[in-house]
């Protein structure tokens, strides 16, 4: 897990260039779980809130808010277990766990600033390809990883 880094970084687009995240984590690190990723909205944002479940197995339902500051956002539930866009714009979070076996891409948008907090950034063994990047010509995303 990453965790209590204090550092920000730029990352700038040409094209659909991004930050892959090639890190292999241990399974064993604990977070707290907020909200799964389940895909159910008609768009592929993090601001709608059909589109996160209460449940890792799918089976809850929709959460009052999308996870923010101090929550964990994991990808995917249980039974989605498929290629994952998300498109954010500014975001603060607690913590992100990637359970996902396909890859999983976070497109900033709009010169986005991603902030995540002392959960970390989790990739659990098995878990496939993460990037986190923009996909808009000229626009850069910023990542800040802190305690």
């Amino acid at each position: 897990m990453i965790n209590g880094i204090g550092r920000s970084m730029g990352l700038a687009n040409s094209g659909r260039v991004g930050m892959v995240v090639l890190l292999a984590c241990s399974s064993t690190a604990q977070a707290t779980i907020s909200a799964w990723w389940d895909a159910g909205g008609a768009s592929t944002s993090w601001a709608n809130t059909t589109n996160w479940n209460t449940v890792a197995d799918g089976s809850g339902g929709d959460p009052a808010t999308v996870p923010t500051t101090g929550d964990t956002a994991t990808f995917n539930t249980s039974p989605l277990n498929a290629p994952t866009t998300v498109t954010t714009a500014a975001l603060s979070i607690g913590g992100l766990v990637f359970n996902n076996t396909e890859t999983t891409f976070i497109d900033g948008t709009a010169n986005a600033a991603i902030t995540l907090g002392s959960g970390g950034l989790v990739i659990r063994d098995g878990a496939g390809a993460v990037t986190i990047g923009t996909t808009v010509t000229g626009h850069r995303l910023s990542f800040t990883l802190g305690a």
